[in-house]
């Protein structure tokens, strides 16, 4: 709580967790989906991807700020990024922790495959 304690002092500190939207792609028009539900970004653009060394930056520097884990989440589908899996590697090799916010179906298509491959 020694954060929390500056922070109640008026300290500017730095962030322990960081949510990253790699990519506003996705596989799927939920018609539940919240960007499409709120339309609160009136620049939203599905085609709207980070660049792999624009994430890894971010990542980087944040790290050297005090951060602790990473969120992989967004408006899109995360594993859809070409650079997906050089994030993620690149966030473990900075000792962060990770999640992943993803809708599963490309997770599940990987189990399938795999199975699929051993039978």
């Amino acid at each position: 709580l020694p954060k929390l304690q500056k922070v109640k002092e008026g300290e500017i500190v730095s962030p322990v967790n960081l949510q990253i939207d790699l990519t506003n792609k996705c596989n799927y028009d939920c018609v539940f989906c919240y960007y499409k539900v709120h339309n609160h970004l009136k620049d939203f653009n599905r085609k709207d991807q980070l660049k792999k060394e624009e994430a890894i930056k971010i990542i980087r520097e944040a790290k050297d700020c005090g951060l602790k884990s990473v969120e992989i989440t967004g408006g899109g589908e995360p594993l859809l990024v070409p650079h997906f899996k050089e994030f993620s590697q690149e966030a473990r090799k900075l000792g962060l922790e990770r999640a992943l916010v993803t809708n599963g179906v490309l997770v599940a298509c990987v189990q399938i495959y795999r199975k699929s491959k051993h039978h």
